[in-house]
């Protein structure tokens, strides 16, 4: 069916991360004039690699950037468990349904902010949002007042705009500590493989991240303060991974970035022409590496459902009942995976392999826990975007 053709409605958008940037993108390409307010003085993501599945992978070919993000990443094959001894815990085959790219967070922002300006999109930096009206106004730190047909709060898991339309959400911290790598080599990534090792409450993942880049992340429980220290500890996680005693060697002179797992939930998505999208409306701990991957979706969810809507309001509706259950979803089982990879009682531990055992040979259970993967296929929103403006 085809949807309503867009005549130059009007967008603002506050916060230019990869939710507000693939918006603006979208929404540009099927009619809309749109304006990113960046309160930084240059567009740039903080964080090292980043995982590509495929529901935001099928998002990025529609709209033409993922063929330029190909050089700069690395399409997987598989995905391996293995414990500290080196035993095989599960591997999976990534293709189909399971492919996955990895590369670096800036690579992605930098061809998103390329794509959006290439399709007409103002980025305007050195621009603080600090609050969103549902009927349609963006107001920024200078007093200036921006009134459009859309209004969107895209400005992350601590935002500022959110609370404009009451306590929906507040960031909660989880005990659980990463530090992120983006080594300037492949020595320990050569094949297109995702490794993950486990210890006992300390995990870590290496995954080749480009041609000559390889994305690793260390995981351990917030409280488990001398394995979440920086620079890393390589004795104490050698003894922890024992398999890994070189590789500890080489990120214990390497720079890394510290975060802390945090969620957020939001009671709503919308109120009247304003919407919320990315890390502020679903924020959740990276353990299934989703948190862009959702925010890509949704975000072509939310465009899908303006073409189908002439009123901005109907159409806000329309896109969270019908794509927020994946979302939640999603999050839930990252808080669970959390619970099971990161912080799972000492005097249980013999219960992870049979675990593993399960999602190895019960494919229901993966199918459920990855369901975001499938991407929108399964609802109404998922047909294919129409306007006489791109795919005419």
């Amino acid at each position: 069916m085809r949807g309503y053709v867009l005549s130059k409605r009007v967008a603002e958008i506050g916060g230019g991360g990869i939710a507000g940037l693939s918006l603006a993108l979208m929404l540009a390409r099927t009619g809309w004039s749109v304006r990113v307010n960046e309160r930084t003085p240059a567009i740039r993501e903080v964080g090292a690699g980043i995982f590509l599945r495929n529901n935001s992978i099928e998002v990025l070919e529609e709209f033409g950037v993922l063929d330029s993000l190909r050089a700069r990443g690395t399409e997987l094959s598989h995905q391996i468990t293995v414990d500290g001894a080196g035993s095989v815990m599960e591997e999976r085959s990534l293709s189909g349904m399971s492919r996955v790219t990895v590369l670096p967070r800036q690579a992605l922002v930098e061809e998103l902010l390329a794509a959006a300006v290439n399709a007409g999109v103002e980025v305007v930096t050195g621009a603080e949002a600090v609050g969103i009206s549902p009927d349609g106004s963006l107001t920024l730190r200078d007093g200036s007042q921006r009134k459009a047909d859309l209004v969107v709060a895209a400005d992350g898991v601590h935002s500022r705009l959110r609370s404009s339309f009451g306590e929906l959400a507040k960031p909660r911290l989880l005990p659980t500590t990463i530090n992120r790598y983006l080594l300037p080599h492949r020595k320990f990534a050569v094949e297109p493989f995702h490794r993950e090792f486990w210890g006992p409450n300390r995990r870590i993942g290496i995954a080749p991240a480009g041609p000559d880049a390889t994305y690793v992340y260390q995981v351990c429980k917030a409280s488990d303060h001398a394995a979440g220290k920086l620079p890393s500890d390589a004795e104490l996680w050698t003894r922890s991974i024992p398999v890994l005693a070189d590789f500890f060697q080489e990120i214990a002179r390497a720079p890394s970035i510290p975060h802390q797992y945090v969620t957020v939930k939001c009671s709503k998505w919308s109120v009247g022409r304003a919407a919320i999208i990315g890390d502020a409306a679903h924020g959740m701990p990276p353990t299934l590496g989703q948190g862009a991957g959702v925010s890509i979706m949704n975000a072509r969810g939310l465009a899908a459902a303006l073409t189908q809507h002439q009123d901005v309001a109907t159409a806000l509706r329309d896109w969270e009942t019908t794509v927020r259950y994946i979302t939640d979803r999603t999050q839930a089982w990252a808080i669970r995976f959390d619970v099971f990879a990161n912080r799972f009682p000492d005097n249980l531990a013999f219960m992870r392999w049979p675990v593993a055992w399960c999602f190895k040979n019960f494919p229901i259970l993966n199918a459920r826990m990855r369901i975001a993967e499938r991407g929108l296929v399964d609802t109404h929103l998922g047909q294919k975007l129409e306007s006489s403006a791109l795919f005419s």
